[in-house]
């Protein structure tokens, strides 16, 4: 079977089924926004609890949202269990073990990722490797927040994967999730023509590679709007409430005229996340049929033009941020 082939048949039961109509304590917000301005760190301890307001700085580590603090912060003597999902640079959930120590934390994703990142692993954080397609069952009502980053080609039936992980919360847990599209944009927000037609491809390199990654996922059935439509599936789960919807513009390629802005911070941080793109897609490409010569100019083309690029470009990036209710 396809890696990328998406599994819809997970009506699991009335009360954890993706419906297409709003739960009952459904409450949507949305939101939109150009991320302009420098990653800002909370230092968050136990004489420090005033949470972060919803917002792109979430992107980073060290900044929780709202809900995220509250599911932390309440009934105190209880150890908070946090699940992270597709962990790529693993800071995140660093962040939280080292912020919230009396939380035991799991990190799970498909490969280990890059190992300077996961050097000094908090001891109260768990690394495990695993197919995020064989389910999260043995989760269930086990975790306080699930975080899913950037998972979106870590996993067979995307919409499946929601699904067990609203049911991995406990009882007013949160889950959030911030996936990316599969386009590359400029200033404007407009999307970057591509070019697959050459067989040398071409310039811009970023949005080129990933048009080949969409055409590959199209072509082995998998869906590429992900990003664009968990919101509706998460939405429409009955057993999450307090929905709220974000889009925000991050920047990936700061161009010339940006070299000295405070985007900086932000821009190497999400090309962090972005990295793990490349090992993601290799199997997919060369299972589509791309030579390995062409792949890996791509990645070398790709590689030199975020770090040097001389225009900006932007990745779109959705969140979403939901809590567990009782039906």
């Amino acid at each position: 079977m396809s890696p990328f082939i998406e599994d819809t048949s997970v009506l699991l039961d009335n009360s954890s089924s993706i419906k297409g109509i709003p739960g009952q304590f459904d409450q949507v917000s949305h939101e939109t926004t150009t991320y302009n301005d420098p990653l800002g760190r909370e230092d968050l301890n136990e004489d420090a609890k005033e949470p972060s307001q919803p917002g792109p700085n979430q992107l980073q580590s060290k900044s929780y949202s709202d809900l995220v603090c509250t599911a932390m912060m309440n009934g105190k003597a209880e150890v908070k269990n946090v699940l992270h999902l597709g962990c790529g640079t693993v800071e995140w959930i660093k962040a939280v073990a080292q912020d919230f120590p009396r939380c035991q934390a799991v990190a799970l994703d498909v490969a280990p990722g890059n190992e300077r990142l996961l050097n000094d692993l908090p001891s109260n954080v768990r690394l495990e490797i695993d197919n995020l397609d064989y389910g999260l069952q043995h989760f269930f009502d086990a975790f306080d927040v699930v975080s899913i980053r950037f998972a979106s080609l870590r996993a067979r039936g995307y919409q499946r994967l929601l699904v067990h992980a609203s049911r991995a919360l406990r009882q007013n847990g949160v889950l959030e999730v911030w996936e990316c599209d599969l386009f590359a944009y400029n200033q404007d927000h407009e999307p970057i023509s591509a070019n697959i037609i050459d067989p040398l491809g071409t310039y811009p390199w970023w949005a080129t590679f990933l048009a080949y990654i969409r055409q590959a996922v199209d072509v082995l059935g998998g869906s590429v709007k992900a990003a664009s439509t968990m919101g509706d599936w998460i939405t429409g789960c009955r057993d999450l409430g307090n929905v709220r919807r974000m889009q925000i513009w991050v920047p990936v390629a700061l161009g010339d005229s940006q070299a000295e802005h405070g985007d900086a911070n932000t821009c190497q941080i999400m090309k962090d996340h972005l990295a793990a793109i490349f090992d993601l897609s290799k199997p997919l490409l060369l299972g589509n049929g791309l030579p390995i010569s062409l792949y890996n100019m791509l990645v070398d083309n790709v590689r030199q033009e975020l770090q040097s690029s001389d225009r900006l470009q932007y990745a779109r990036v959705y969140s979403v941020q939901a809590t567990k209710c009782s039906i």
